[in-house]
């Protein structure tokens, strides 16, 4: 007759091993799917979020740019030749109006705008996941995790009841 230690080690042991095997099944069936739009949902967030800060920070820097520009209009002249590459020179009469560019001003613009413009590589999937992704190792996910939930039902599942010898058989 089993001891009630017996029995309460037993259904540990059963609640281990069945739910390893149940969460092994059902990982298995969950992967491609619902995990995978998961961790791509997860990467266009992080890309969103970085480009809602830059916005932000973009934000906040052109705001300085105009209050400044309110503040010192002559600032803007200024601002002309590192947006547009052109030398500023104060409109006077006898001045001429011929813009005049600078080579190295004209390289460090293009470098900015081609870092604004390039996009920022996207983070890749875990590497576990990308291993489980493929069908074979699904496969032998979802086998081994049946197999132990069949394996924990064999040996942990209801003990045994002992026939009783004391019982008489009918003739």
């Amino acid at each position: 007759m089993p001891t009630r230690i017996s029995l309460i080690i037993r259904f540990l042991f059963f609640c281990v091993f069945f739910s390893i095997g149940a969460g092994t099944v059902a990982f298995s069936i969950l992967l491609d799917p619902e995990l995978s739009i998961y961790f791509r949902n997860r990467r266009v967030l992080a890309q969103l979020e970085a480009e809602n800060k830059r916005i932000e920070e973009l934000t906040e820097k052109y705001q300085m740019q105009i209050d400044m520009i309110r503040r010192e209009p002559n600032l803007l002249g200024r601002l002309e030749l590192v947006t547009f590459g052109k030398a500023y020179r104060p409109k006077e009469a006898d001045a001429s109006n011929v813009p005049i560019f600078d080579k190295n001003l004209q390289e460090t613009a293009r470098a900015v705008l081609a870092e604004i413009d390039s996009k920022p590589e996207d983070p890749p999937m875990p590497k576990w996941f990308e291993r489980c992704l493929q069908p074979n190792i699904r496969t032998a996910l979802f086998l081994a995790g049946s197999g132990l939930v069949i394996i924990t039902f064999i040996f942990f599942g209801s003990p045994s009841i002992p026939a009783d010898s004391s019982k008489e058989q009918p003739d």
